[in-house]
C-alpha cells in the first residue's frame, strides 16, 4: 500500500470536561483522512490502555485525570490522538449544628447546615434514624421517644452533586422516672396517725420531695422512704405528693391519699330534769365520730309504747308525751347510730331517769 491519502486528522466534542466525584462521563474521538474506512480507536490512562471504540465510558478517580484517544486507518497511515482533560466539581465539607443540649423529651431540636463554602450549598435534605426527614435550612425535628437517634445531613451541590454526612447517636432525648409508692396504713384513726412510707420509684439518679399538706410544720421530706406522724386531732384526708427528678432534671409526680378517721364515741346522759329552767331539759345522746344522718331515737315506757322518736339528734325528747308531762320515773331508749368513718350500725339501749 502506498501512502497517498491525506493525513489523519482527530477530534473530539469537548476535551475538557468537570464531573461530580464519583460519576462517570462520555468521552469521544473521531477522525477524518487516510483510507476513509478501517478506522480504529485505542484509549489510554495514564499510559494503560483502558478501551477501544470511538465513545467510552469513564469515570476518574482522581481530579484531574487526562485520557488519551488514538485513531488510526487500515493502512500506514500515521495516527492521530486527542487529549480529554476530566476534573471534579468542588465540594463542600459537609457539616451542622443544632441549637440546644439533650433534654427531657419530647424536644424539638433545630438543625443548621454549616458546610463550606457555603457558596457551593444548592439544597438540604435531613435524615432521622427513626424514620424522619425533613428539608430546608434550617430544619426542626421534634423528637417524642428517650431514644438516640443518628442524624444525616444530605447536601445537594449547585453542580448537582450530592454530600453527606451522618452525627451517630446525636440526639438522645431523656426519659423520665417512673414515681410511684405505698404508705401503711393508708386508712387509719386519731389513735395511730404515724404512717410508713415505701418509696417504689425507678429511674437512675434520682432525688424525691415528699409534701405532707398537713398543716403542722415540717411537713416535707427528702428522705427515700419516710415516716411521718399526721395530726392526732383533726381528723380529714391528707393529699400525699411524691416528686421524683432524675440527674437530667425529668420529673415525675404521684398523689396518694391518708385517710385519718376520727373514734366513734357514743354517750348519753342517766338522767334528765325537764322543769323549764334551761338547765337539762332534754334528753339526748352526745359523741364523735358518728354520722348523724343515719339516726333514729325511740323513747319507751314501763309497758313498752313508744311514746317519742325522732331521727333528729338535735331533737332531744323534753320529756312530754303527746304534748303533757310524763311522770317521774325511769324510761327505756333505743338509739341507732352509724359509726362516719365505717359501715358499722350500732343498736344502742339503755334507761334514762326523769326527775322533777
Amino acid at each position: 500500500c502506498v501512502n497517498l491519502y491525506p493525513p489523519l486528522i482527530a477530534s473530539t466534542t469537548d476535551d475538557s470536561i468537570t464531573v461530580c466525584p464519583g460519576f462517570g462521563t462520555n468521552i469521544d474521538v473521531s477522525v477524518i483522512g487516510g483510507s476513509g474506512v478501517g478506522y480504529g480507536y485505542t484509549w489510554f490512562e495514564n499510559g494503560v490502555q483502558i478501551g477501544t471504540g470511538s465513545v467510552i465510558n469513564v469515570t476518574p478517580t482522581s481530579s484531574p485525570t487526562t485520557y488519551i484517544g488514538q485513531a488510526n486507518d487500515n493502512c500506514t497511515t500515521p495516527m492521530d490522538s486527542v487529549t480529554i482533560v476530566v476534573d471534579w466539581f468542588a465540594l463542600p465539607v459537609a457539616d451542622f449544628v443544632r441549637n440546644k443540649p439533650d433534654s427531657c423529651y419530647p424536644i424539638t431540636i433545630e438543625f443548621t447546615n454549616t458546610s463550606t463554602p457555603a457558596a457551593l450549598i444548592g439544597s438540604s435534605a435531613w435524615t432521622i434514624s427513626n424514620g424522619g426527614s425533613m428539608g430546608g435550612n434550617p430544619a426542626s425535628y421534634t423528637f417524642n421517644t428517650p431514644s438516640c437517634q443518628d442524624v444525616t445531613l444530605t447536601v445537594t451541590t449547585i453542580d448537582g452533586c450530592v454530600v453527606d454526612t451522618t452525627f451517630f447517636s446525636y440526639v438522645c432525648p431523656h426519659d423520665y422516672p417512673f414515681a410511684n409508692y405505698s404508705m401503711d396504713p393508708p386508712i387509719t384513726d386519731l389513735f395511730n396517725t404515724e404512717i410508713e412510707f415505701t418509696n417504689l420509684s425507678t429511674g437512675n439518679g434520682l432525688t424525691y420531695l415528699w409534701n405532707f399538706n398537713s398543716g403542722i410544720l415540717p411537713d416535707t421530706s427528702v428522705e427515700v422512704s419516710p415516716v411521718y406522724t399526721f395530726p392526732n386531732d383533726v381528723p380529714g384526708m391528707y393529699e400525699v405528693l411524691l416528686t421524683v427528678t432524675n440527674q437530667f432534671g425529668c420529673v415525675d409526680t404521684i398523689t396518694g391519699t391518708v385517710i385519718v378517721n376520727g373514734i366513734y364515741v357514743f354517750y348519753v346522759p342517766n338522767t334528765f330534769t325537764p322543769d323549764g329552767d334551761g338547765t337539762n331539759d332534754t334528753f339526748r345522746p352526745y359523741g364523735e365520730g358518728i354520722d348523724f344522718d343515719q339516726y333514729t331515737m325511740q323513747i319507751f315506757d314501763r309497758w313498752g309504747e313508744v311514746i317519742f322518736q325522732t331521727n333528729k339528734v338535735e331533737m332531744g325528747w323534753d320529756g312530754t308525751y303527746k304534748g303533757k308531762p310524763v311522770p317521774t320515773g325511769t324510761y327505756v331508749w333505743k338509739i341507732v347510730t352509724k359509726e362516719e368513718y365505717s359501715t358499722i350500725i350500732h343498736d344502742n339501749y339503755g334507761h334514762v331517769n326523769i326527775l322533777k
